[in-house]
């Protein structure tokens, strides 16, 4: 059988929920914090199947250069910034070369990789991602009276400044009313985020975490606030930090995170000043598109294994033959990611077969129950055409009827996927058919699986 249910690591880091993700997995929340569940073959944590074998050691493995994960925060994790690869791989090897143990709390670099993210809201959901501009950073910070007598040039510049404030001039600051004392909505902002909201988020990280100097991020980051199924990516180098909410999130396997703030972990500066692009770009927002239904009589032309791969080629993709009455029921969250592709499927009691381009897939439940059927082709290698004339195991020809319909072969394999559950869909699952009244997540490779 090769669609396989998945027992996934959990995490009980301090800022996690003690309600969300105990909410979602079925479970009766006991007050202990529950951060994230991580679904992949990630080398320190990796998923398992019921029967107990590591997807890690799997021969699969080494086509999941992503990890999936489910996320949910109370308190705002430390402001971070991950590296590219050449600056992983550079790191990775100066630290072996000096002797830096893989588990010692100073070590920065522990892989080669790097760690593009993509979050997706399920709950209202609260971050900040880059720098706004160096002119609105210093108004910001001027109006508390901070870096008035040091020169700012540069947002590198500034985010140096900043991080060396005395801990006594943050309390005096953060811990002064009205900031500390100013609430943050649970719901969307009514207009834009001003810099009433801001300081409000600097009183809540203050009571967080006392007299850090990252408690004034959101004066100099963008503050964002994110809708259930809106999404949020981030690149290599994009300073970040996720404040309140729960989410999905999607990422290349990777360990390397240099910190800034909001943390008692190691903090190196330097390394990160080498890492942190310091532009004012807006924030890579992502909303999701509709892969329209592919038609099931149509041909299109296989990729050819020798051709240059353009940068704005994500590599291979689900395919969806969801019925008209349900045409949006697939979709996909764009990013530039060579790791990873994120999909979103919603039922809501419809019927969809999904044509799988030969990669594993990891398929995650967040609400309803959802059956998913292997329909099996014969281990044919997809080529991505599709054609009414797709075979089915014993080679008889399937064709669609006069109504555009496909007609899928009887399922060999099935499996139901509740509320908080995953499974592995396997590389030789050809097509898959979703069926129920819930919703799922899918991640996939991207390009980088060619």
């Amino acid at each position: 059988m090769a669609i396989l249910r998945l027992e996934n690591p959990r995490k009980a880091y301090s800022w996690g929920s003690t309600h969300s993700l105990q909410e979602l997995l079925g479970e009766t929340p006991d007050g202990t914090p529950l951060a994230e569940v991580w679904m992949g073959a990630h080398p320190s944590s990796s998923s398992r199947t019921e029967d107990g074998h590591a997807l890690a050691e799997l021969s699969e493995a080494g086509r999941i250069g992503y990890l999936l994960k489910l996320l949910s925060a109370d308190r705002g994790l430390s402001i971070q910034a991950h590296p590219s690869i050449e600056q992983a791989v550079a790191g990775y090897e100066d630290e072996e070369r000096r002797g830096v143990p893989l588990d010692a709390p100073n070590r920065v670099y522990r892989d080669r990789n790097h760690k593009p993210e993509l979050i997706v809201a399920l709950e209202p959901f609260w971050a900040m991602s880059g720098f706004r501009t160096l002119s609105q950073s210093c108004d910001a910070l001027g109006s508390l009276h901070l870096l008035h007598d040091t020169k700012v040039d540069s947002l590198s510049e500034l985010l140096s400044a900043v991080l060396a404030l005395p801990r006594e001039r943050v309390a005096e600051v953060a811990g002064s009313e009205p900031i500390a004392a100013a609430p943050v909505p649970s719901k969307r902002p009514e207009g834009p985020i001003d810099d009433t909201l801001r300081l409000a988020w600097v009183g809540e990280l203050y009571r967080q975490f006392g007299p850090d100097p990252g408690v004034f991020a959101p004066l100099f980051l963008n503050l964002i606030y994110l809708e259930p199924g809106e999404g949020l990516y981030q690149p290599s180098g994009v300073l970040h930090a996720y404040l309140r909410g729960t989410g999905v999130e999607v990422m290349a396997n990777s360990d390397n995170v240099l910190r800034a703030g909001l943390t008692d972990k190691h903090v190196e500066p330097d390394a990160l000043q080498r890492v942190v692009a310091f532009t004012d770009e807006p924030p890579a927002l992502v909303t999701p598109r509709v892969v329209k239904p592919s038609d099931p009589g149509a041909r299109a032309e296989p990729r050819d294994p020798g051709a240059q791969l353009e940068p704005s080629d994500s590599g291979p993709q689900l395919e969806s033959l969801c019925p008209a009455r349900a045409p949006s029921c697939l979709q996909v969250y764009d990013t530039p990611a060579a790791e990873f592709r994120l999909y979103h499927l919603d039922l809501s009691g419809e019927e969809c077969e999904v044509l799988s381009p030969g990669l594993p897939l990891i398929a995650l439940c967040i609400s309803g129950d959802v059956v998913v059927d292997e329909v099996e082709l014969g281990g044919m290698p997809y080529t991505g055409a599709i054609d009414d004339r797709r075979r089915s195991p014993t080679g008889a020809g399937i064709r669609s009827g006069g109504t555009g319909a496909v007609h899928a072969p009887p399922a060999t394999g099935s499996l139901t996927v509740s509320r908080g559950a995953s499974a592995l869909i396997t590389s030789d699952v050809r097509s898959f058919r979703v069926r129920g009244g819930g919703r799922l997540f899918v991640a996939a490779p991207g390009r980088s699986s060619l």
